[in-house]
Order: structure tokens, then sequence, then C-alpha cells
């Protein structure tokens, strides 16, 4: 059957992606007609049973890929980074530009869902932020925010004397200084934020919980040195 090119504009999301390193990489493939495939590579090569193959479509500046019943997320941001060009999740948006905020992501090279445009490894990360569409940008800060701890509420609330005034955004991450702990905003006003705990569990939190005190150094930077 003859195919045709997807009807929509299409072509800033086509091409062969990939997430992972060597052996256990897997491929997201975009096509011009419409369809995408994901291929997972292990270490025998192409593991044919975990292929998974669909349509998509585009809307709010994502693309949609439909009947994905793998565990991916369904919807996913174009986001171009100097002569980069990654796809992520829509859901971890926010949380992506967190980690450009913080400098983990030039310092990894790596986020938890991206898919890197194949080829576009050999290009290196530019100073510059990266362009994603317009309803994300406010969560890219243009310079380091600081503060302090004001009040600690219980082991995973803490309030921080950082606010909206500043650029901060709920949903956001700050990190106290020195200590791996990521702080997510869940309520803000113009000069104050709320912020809990991420994995108040981990041996990262048990290590630091010293460090969670009233008068405590925040930051939009993760400085543990």
């Amino acid at each position: 059957m003859l195919q045709h090119p997807y009807p929509g504009n299409a072509s800033k999301f086509t091409g062969v992606y990939i997430t992972g390193a060597g052996m256990g990489h897997r491929e997201l493939t975009i096509s011009w007609y419409g369809s995408y495939q994901i291929d997972h590579y292990g270490d025998m090569g192409r593991e044919s049973d975990e292929t998974h193959r669909g349509s998509f479509r585009l809307a709010h500046n994502a693309i949609q890929l439909m009947r994905d019943r793998s565990s991916q997320p369904k919807e996913y941001q174009a986001v171009t980074w100097g002569k980069r060009h990654y796809l992520i999740a829509s859901a971890d948006m926010i949380a992506f530009c967190s980690s450009v905020n913080d400098g983990e992501f030039v310092k990894n090279d790596a986020f938890r869902s991206e898919w890197l445009l194949d080829g576009n490894e050999k290009f290196p990360l530019t100073s510059e932020a990266p362009d994603v569409s317009a309803q994300w940008r406010g969560y890219l800060l243009p310079n380091a925010l600081h503060g302090k701890v004001t009040r600690v509420i219980n082991d995973h609330t803490e309030m921080v004397d950082i606010g909206a005034a500043t650029g901060l955004r709920c949903g956001m991450n700050l990190h106290i200084d020195h200590t791996f702990l990521c702080l997510t905003v869940t309520a803000i006003d113009s000069h104050g934020a709320t912020v809990n705990i991420s994995d108040p569990d981990t041996e990262d939190h048990h290590a630091a919980k010293g460090s969670v005190r009233v008068g405590a150094h925040v930051s939009s930077r993760l400085e543990v040195n």
C-alpha cells in the first residue's frame, strides 16, 4: 500500500533517537509516515520480542506515541541544545530543566528519560540554555538562586526564603549545600516556598540529616564540594 507523509509538521521529530549506551541501549525511530518503532538491544543484538510499534500524532508542540505498550512515557517534547536534538518526556520536563539549572545534566551528559538523535553525541554541550517550548522556558533559570532554610516543619518538609519573585516555580528543585539532598518546591508565594525532600529514605538523606536545619544554605545549583 502506498504510504503518504504525515500531514503535520513532523520534521523536528523524525529520525532515529538513542537512549542508553553500548549493549543494553534502545532506539526510537520516528518516520515521516506517521509511525514509530522502539527497539531494545542486548548482549546478542536486537531483541525482537522487545520491539514496540505504533503511530504518532502531534499536539501542543509535542509528539504523542499511540498504541505504545511499553513502560515509556507516551508524550515527548522536542528540545534543541546547541547542535544536539533531544526528545524529553513531557512528564519529566520540569525535572529536566532542574537538572540543567543544577548543573547535573552538563556534568553527567545524561538525563533519566532523554532520547538523543543518533550521531548528535559527538557535539559538545554548550553553555547556553537549551531551546524548549514556551510553556517550559520559565523553568530554566538564567542565574543560580540562593537562600536559606527558614523553618523545619518535619523530617521531610522545610520552608525557604526563596519565592516566585526570584523565578522559582512549583516543581523545581533546590539543594542544600555540600549534600546530595534534593528539595522539590511544593508550594510557593512571592518571597518564600515550602519544599519536600525527594527520596527521604535514601542513604544520602540519612547521611545529611544534620544539614537540614534553620539557616542552612540552599541553592538551585548542586554544590557538594
